[in-house]
């Protein structure tokens, strides 16, 4: 019985989720609308489906948004020109999500260029696998909330010379974490798994 309400409950989120295989579209925020992720007016191409590349650029309305739905994200960018930092509220019940493979992507992404603006999540943030954070020089990209497993366990792998901040993680803190392994240069992987371990890649 156990393994059937696993099973069951298994089967509602990967069809709550609507995974496919279809390569990744990019949509463009504006944020003109509400601060709502998923209204189709706040993305320039007037439409907005999960599973996609998300970029922010320019300057747009509204730089703060929520996470408003249960959706699976393949890349977040901030692009080169972005004018305002960005915010992305996030919820227990409405976490952010990624996973490699999940969509047939190849990574699960978040993407910072050096002359863009900062990035900043508030809140739960649920990976399959490996996340990577790109952070270019001269940028900060802070989670206010844990990184936790999502069917497989995760994994952070940090690139780039700017700065990650990471403000929960399990049981140790970001400042032991920063500390410990560096969170400026290079490249790191680190387990969710109370982040016991982070392996230089």
């Amino acid at each position: 019985m156990k393994l059937k309400k696993t099973f069951v409950a298994t089967m509602a989120i990967t069809s709550l989720l609507k995974i496919s295989t279809a390569h990744a579209a990019t949509f463009d925020w504006t944020g003109n609308f509400s601060e709502n992720f998923t209204e189709a007016g706040n993305w320039s191409q007037g439409s907005w489906e999960q599973w996609n590349d998300y970029r922010f650029g320019g300057t747009p309305t509204r730089s703060s948004m929520t996470l408003n739905t249960y959706f699976g994200i393949n890349s977040i960018i901030l692009a080169s020109g972005l004018t305002s930092d960005i915010v992305i509220n996030s919820s227990d019940t409405n976490p952010l999500i990624m996973g490699i493979g999940v969509n047939g992507n190849p990574s699960a992404l978040i993407s910072i260029a050096s002359d863009s603006r900062d990035l900043t999540i508030n809140g739960q943030y649920i990976a399959a696998s490996a996340v990577t954070w790109d952070v270019g020089t001269g940028r900060t990209l802070t989670l206010n909330g844990a990184l936790n497993n999502w069917f497989n366990p995760a994994a952070l792998i940090k690139n780039g010379a700017g700065t990650a901040t990471l403000t929960q993680m399990g049981d140790r803190t970001a400042v032991e974490w920063q500390r410990r392994y560096g969170h400026h240069h290079g490249r790191r992987r680190c387990y969710s798994q109370h982040f016991s371990r982070c392996d230089a890649d």
